[in-house]
């Protein structure tokens, strides 16, 4: 009869192996470590230039809307124009809006801009309404789209 003294235990219990493998829950906690390692992982892969596009193109929609809003208020039109070196806003009065660059360069190299359809700048008139439009922003494989159904806002899609 086996009592609670000291050397007392059962031999036979402490020979038998135990089973071995992951319980379901350590194989859940494994799986939902993985999966926020490969969040990190994909938005450090995701890279600079990505991320550099991104603001250019969410900076050139403020920039846009904050033009088609003075051109409605002054009654004239303001023109976008681009090249090689950068974005070219035109017609603007001097005294309106000086923090908003007249010239700026491209902060990207190699920064492709598509109007459709297809002009050599973009006009912004003095009425609310205008033409739709789709401005494409593309540094290599990457694209960014503005675009304008002719009446709500400027959307980045």
């Amino acid at each position: 009869m086996p009592t609670s003294a000291a050397g007392n235990e059962d031999v036979s219990a402490r020979l038998v192996p135990r089973p071995r493998g992951l319980t379901l829950l350590e194989l859940l906690v494994v799986l939902a470590i993985v999966s926020i390692a490969s969040i990190g992982v994909a938005q450090a892969w995701r890279g600079d230039a990505d991320r550099r596009l991104d603001r250019l193109a969410t900076e050139l929609r403020d920039q846009i809307e904050v033009v088609r809003v003075l051109a409605r208020a002054g009654g004239t039109a303001a023109k976008l124009s681009w090249d090689a070196q950068g974005l070219h806003w035109h017609g603007l009065p001097d005294a309106a809006l000086s923090e908003l660059p007249r010239v700026r360069p491209w902060p990207l190299p190699d920064v492709a801009l598509t109007l459709e359809p297809p002009q050599s700048a973009l006009v912004l008139g003095s009425e609310p309404m205008g033409p739709p439009w789709r401005l494409t922003l593309r540094h290599g494989e990457r694209a960014r789209t503005l675009a304008f159904d002719g009446w709500g806002a400027v959307r980045l899609e």
